[in-house]
């Protein structure tokens, strides 16, 4: 009596479960082997902001049997220091939402660190050039491009030994500019002023690698630095470009014999190592002051509402904005006015904080308001140098108080040099902001899982496939994939392997396999396939 009573109330089971599951059962015996994807979403996000997206088994009934899959993906321990946090990934459940695959260090991490690149590239590029480097009974040749700036060696035969190579470095660090602009303007006169400064480190090397000068005894060299804008200075008695050898602990500055021609400069050299091209102005000769802060009160930067020195990663595609407060009690006097110091002529230019070269790319004029009045106009050149031009159309004084100029700005790296971390620096006037591109920083791995329909035994086959990034965070000891499994949906023993056929142990612990993951290959693609069994009894 009572196994009969059991059978009814399994069979009343059963009828209720075929009920409820047919697509199961009719899936499940057309379309073993039918495999459908959802992909793990790999966007940075805050945790509080973690993704969603709706489980597609096509049509399959493992969601609706709440069959589900976690899988947390870890470093493993004993990694390597971490240039930043590891991101949140989101993958949801199948047959549910709002699911975690997160990505947590158990120790640190760090990125290998970058390749050096060497060759003998072309001139239109940005890498070294040596043509004919050095047969002792010939000249000497070298082009190398930096930048927009192509520097260019010459020496006469037997200045340099056969097979010297020369290498070119542009100095953009903000330290060591800041050292050579203070040992050049030590030798500069009192009403002299800096507006730019291009520094190259040039070193000379011969065929066994060791450094080496020119001997002038046998001749001259000369170093042209082409496309250079050197029209205001061969145009105006103010305005000047020189070059100087500066020394490398920057305690003296020698002014070279410089030359200038059509975006070009070009000196005589008698030893090799740092040289700055030089651009200066004479202040006692300009319209007003020549300090850029002189207009400005303040001036803000802020990205998406916060200022950018607060924080430490942006987007290439976020807005930046700023805003230029000029200084308070400020008078337009029209032409021919005099000079006072709180005022500003009519139809005169005047320079303001400078923006990112970066950011200048198209960067057309912005007004400046003071109230519903227009002053005058920024404008920007190429370089991101920042000019006030005042409105000429001003007769009488005029007060302009509370001026302001207020744009946005659209982050260009194309052509610029990104560290390999993602760090950049950007320059708005007088301040500094460290920052890291998301863009150009070493991503996570991105995760897709696919499940496919139930076999004949009840089991599901789970494929996980690992898409390493472009520029791959490297962990020392790979990552743990780690898989949770539902109640109802058991780890089928001898069934992980690889995507070669590899067999794999995982560590298993109730309801939870781990297993490693060690190849961080530059956009190299891994899966790996296991298999879960479905208990209906224990489900039903």
């Amino acid at each position: 009596m009572g196994k009969k009573f059991l059978a009814v109330l399994l069979s009343a089971a059963l009828l209720v479960c075929a009920a409820k599951y047919d697509v199961l059962f009719a899936d499940a015996a057309t379309s073993e082997n039918e495999e459908t994807t959802e992909e793990v979403l790999t966007e940075e996000v805050l945790p509080e902001e973690v993704l969603s997206e709706e489980t597609d088994l096509s049509e399959e009934s493992v969601e609706e049997l709440n069959i589900e899959n976690v899988i947390d993906i870890e470093p493993a321990t004993d990694t390597k220091e971490a240039t930043e946090d590891v991101p949140v990934i989101s993958m949801p459940k199948n047959g549910e939402t709002n699911d975690e695959v997160v990505l947590i260090p158990e120790g640190d991490a760090f990125d290998k660190p970058s390749e050096s690149v060497s060759g003998n590239e072309d001139v239109s590029g940005n890498e070294d050039t040596f043509i004919n480097p050095g047969d002792e009974s010939v000249s000497f040749e070298s082009a190398q491009k930096k930048g927009s700036v192509l520097v260019m060696i010459y020496a006469q035969a037997g200045v340099f030994p056969k097979g010297t190579t020369a290498i070119i470095t542009e100095l953009t660090d903000e330290s060591t500019v800041k050292g050579i602009e203070e040992a050049v303007s030590k030798e500069l006169d009192d009403n002299k002023v800096i507006t730019q400064i291009k520094a190259y480190d040039i070193t000379m090397f011969d065929s066994l690698g060791n450094e080496v000068q020119p001997d002038t005894s046998k001749g001259s060299v000369t170093v042209s630095f082409k496309n250079i804008d050197t029209a205001e200075a061969m145009g105006s008695s103010d305005k000047n470009i020189e070059v100087f050898h500066v020394e490398d602990s920057f305690n003296n500055a020698e002014a070279m014999d410089t030359s200038l021609s059509y975006k070009e400069v070009s000196f005589e050299a008698e030893h090799f190592s740092q040289y700055a091209v030089v651009s200066i102005e004479d202040k006692a000769a300009g319209e007003g002051e020549t300090d850029p802060n002189a207009l400005i009160e303040s001036f803000s930067v802020t990205v998406g509402g916060k200022p950018l020195k607060d924080l430490k990663k942006i987007s290439a595609s976020n807005t930046i904005s700023v805003v230029y407060n000029f200084r308070k009690h400020l008078v337009i006097n029209p032409e021919g006015s005099s000079w006072e110091d709180y005022g500003i002529k009519a139809g005169h230019r005047y320079p303001l904080p400078s923006i990112p070269k970066e950011c200048a790319k198209g960067r057309t004029p912005v007004d400046v308001k003071g109230g519903a009045l227009k002053l005058g106009v920024i404008e920007f050149d190429a370089d991101g140098n920042a000019t006030l031009v005042v409105d000429s159309s001003f007769t009488e004084m005029q007060d302009a108080n509370n001026a302001f100029a207020g744009f946005d700005l659209q982050l260009d790296l194309s052509g610029s040099s990104v560290n390999d971390d993602g760090s950049f620096v950007l320059k708005f006037g007088d301040e500094s902001f460290d920052i890291k591109v998301a863009e150009y920083c070493p991503q996570p791995p991105k995760v897709t899982k696919t499940a496919s329909t139930l076999d004949a035994d009840n089991n599901i086959t789970w494929t996980v496939t690992v898409t390493n990034d472009a520029k791959p965070i490297d962990y020392k000891d790979g990552i743990t994939l780690k898989d949770t499994f539902s109640e109802g949906q058991a780890y089928v023993e001898g069934s992980l392997e690889d995507g070669v056929g590899n067999k794999i142990t995982p560590t298993a612990s109730g309801s939870t396999i781990t297993w490693s993951h060690n190849d961080d290959t530059a956009s190299k693609v891994t899966t790996y396939k296991y298999k879960t069994h479905i208990d209906f009894l224990a489900l039903t």
